[in-house]
C-alpha cells in the first residue's frame, strides 16, 4: 500500500489544520458578527426631521395668524398642513426599519399625523366659519380641532420617547468587533500549537 513520505504527511496535516481553522473562523464570524441587513433607519430619521421642521413652521404661522384674527392665512396654512399630514401618512410605512423602538416611534408618529390631519381639517372649517360670521359653527369646529390636536401631541410625545430610547440603545450597544477579534486570536493560538505539535 502506497504511503506518503513523512514530510508530505506533515504538510497534509498542516493543510488540514489550516482548513479546520478557516472553517472555525467562518463559524465565529457568522455567530459573532451580525448579519448585514440593510435597514432605512437613518433615511427615515432624516425624512421625519424634515417633516417636523415643516410642520412646526406651519404651526407657527397658524398661531400668529389666529392671534391676529387673520382667518384667510389660517385657512391657507391649515390646508397646507392637511396636505403635509396626508403626504406623511402615505409614505411613513414604506420605510424598512429595524425592529424595536424605532418601529414603535413610527407607529406613534403615524397616529400623531392622522390626528393632526383631522385637526387641520377642522381648523380649515373653523376659519371658513369665522370668515362667514358663523360663530356657532366656528366654535364647534375650533373645539374639534383642539380635541384632535391634543391627541396628536400625546402621540408625538410617545414617538419622541421611543425615538430617544432607540438612540440610547444605539449608543449603549456593544460593538461585536472586540469579541470577534478575541475569538480569532484564540483559534489562531490553538491552531499554532496543534501545528507545532504535529511537526515534532
Amino acid at each position: 500500500m502506497f504511503e506518503l513520505p513523512v514530510k508530505k504527511k506533515d504538510e497534509m496535516n498542516k493543510l488540514k489544520t489550516i482548513g479546520a481553522m478557516c472553517i472555525a473562523l467562518f463559524v465565529i464570524f457568522v455567530i459573532l458578527i451580525p448579519t448585514a441587513v440593510s435597514y432605512q433607519d437613518l433615511e427615515y430619521m432624516e425624512w421625519r426631521t424634515e417633516k417636523i421642521v415643516l410642520d412646526t413652521f406651519y404651526d407657527k404661522q397658524i398661531l400668529e395668524a389666529s392671534k391676529d384674527g387673520d382667518w384667510v392665512t389660517v385657512k391657507i396654512y391649515a390646508n397646507l398642513q392637511f396636505d403635509l399630514c396626508s403626504e406623511v401618512l402615505d409614505k411613513i410605512t414604506q420605510f424598512d426599519l429595524s425592529p424595536g423602538y424605532l418601529r414603535k416611534a413610527r407607529y406613534e408618529a403615524d397616529c400623531a399625523y392622522n390626528d393632526k390631519r383631522w385637526s387641520a381639517f377642522y381648523l380649515e372649517k373653523a376659519a371658513d366659519a369665522w370668515l362667514t360670521d358663523d360663530a356657532a359653527s366656528a366654535i364647534h369646529y375650533w373645539e374639534e380641532c383642539h380635541k384632535y390636536l391634543e391627541k396628536s401631541i400625546e402621540h408625538r410625545i410617545e414617538s419622541m420617547e421611543y425615538r430617544a430610547k432607540y438612540i440610547d440603545e444605539l449608543e449603549d450597544a456593544e460593538t461585536p468587533g472586540f469579541g470577534a477579534i478575541l475569538a480569532i486570536i484564540c483559534v489562531l493560538a490553538v491552531g499554532h500549537f496543534v501545528i507545532r505539535r504535529r511537526m515534532r
